[in-house]
């Protein structure tokens, strides 16, 4: 009698376990990973010319079409080639590369892969996509004022070989930081209250730059006067040409061409053009009329991104959305992009 009481406690004791282990197992079911599909990304990277040696770690920050943003750390095999895969459809990828033995990050990239690849990659049969890195560095300094004290508030500019410029104000200790600089020959200026400093140096990638202005009162040393004096007498002679070649003109004009009129020069916009103008929103507005200035030349697209501060991404479908309208024409020559005026948009007469 006893025996069996302790066999049917017993199996009361393994009820709650089996429980368990059932309602582990539907959960176990629910927590597999989601197939990857077809959004599987395959690089090969490299920076000056050289692949990354292998084993290197290179972090890479994406953006889903759903605006989520992730980073992860991938590592590289052989002649710098790496795989990626996502459950995500993918609008934006950079890339940052840090090699421990400098003491700051040596490369950086940054593209809309959905605009430039397409949306997804074939997972077996994707060619390696080339990423060439840019070399960048760190730099970090104070201002101060002639006594060694701290000026907060200062404005900061930094311009580098390679187009790159960037901005700052000093905090309340005097200090600025420049993270991810383009390497090369930099000038970095800064400007208050009427004075200012200015230094000019070189920017290895991976190198962390300090750098201490003092500001102080301009000076205009005897070879910036001559430089000015110069300046002045090539600007004069140019005037002299020019108003010379508008007299030999207006001589030319008054003689008869034989049947043809002289022609006038093209004023733009014109009513036509206007009006055409109107039907855009605010943005594409002034990405056009920016363009016109430089009519009938071409301007370079990360110029207009500068000059107008429109995000990349924004500024790129803002360009495919006017070559549609048939106001401008983006064209690549080698490694730039550059956008000019569509003829049909020129055409627009009265």
């Amino acid at each position: 009698m006893i025996r069996g009481k302790n066999l049917v406690l017993s199996a009361r004791a393994l009820l709650p376990a089996l429980l368990v282990l059932a309602v582990s197992a539907s959960f176990a079911a629910d927590l597999q990973p989601p197939a990857f599909g077809n959004n599987a990304w395959f690089f090969s990277v490299s920076m000056l010319a050289t692949p990354l040696p292998p084993d290197s770690l290179v972090l890479l920050n994406y953006t889903t079409i759903g605006g989520q943003n992730f980073a992860t750390y991938l590592v590289a095999k052989g002649n710098g080639s790496l795989a990626f895969y996502t459950p995500f459809e993918i609008e934006s990828i950079s890339f940052a590369y840090d090699d421990p033995a400098t003491p700051a990050q040596d490369g950086a990239w940054i593209e809309p892969v959905r605009e430039k690849w397409g949306r997804v990659q074939n997972t077996s049969q994707a060619a390696q996509i080339p990423i060439v890195l840019e070399p960048v560095g760190d730099i970090a300094g104070t201002i101060s004022d002639s006594s060694g004290a701290p000026i907060g508030g200062v404005a900061v500019e930094i311009g580098c070989s390679g187009g790159y410029s960037a901005s700052t104000l000093t905090s309340h200790t005097g200090a600025f930081a420049f993270p991810n600089a383009r390497a090369g020959t930099c000038l970095l200026a800064a400007n208050a209250s009427g004075l200012s400093a200015r230094q000019e140096f070189s920017l290895s990638h991976g190198e962390f730059k300090i750098i201490e202005l003092e500001l102080k009162e301009p000076q205009f040393p005897w070879l910036l006067l001559l430089g000015a004096a110069l300046l002045l007498a090539v600007v004069s002679f140019g005037i002299y040409r020019h108003s010379t070649g508008k007299k030999k003109n207006a001589l030319k004009a008054s003689k008869p061409d034989e049947g043809h009129e002289a022609s006038k020069p093209e004023s733009m916009p014109t009513k036509r053009q206007s009006d055409l103008l109107t039907t855009l929103d605010t943005k594409e507005k002034r990405i056009v009329e920016f363009v016109i200035h430089y009519h009938p030349g071409s301007v370079r697209v990360s110029k207009l991104r500068r000059e107008l501060l429109i995000p990349k991404t924004s500024l790129t479908r803002t360009l495919q959305s006017l070559e549609r309208k048939r106001f401008l024409k983006v064209e690549k020559a080698g490694s730039r992009m550059f956008a000019r005026l569509n003829d049909f948009f020129i055409d627009a007469k009265e």
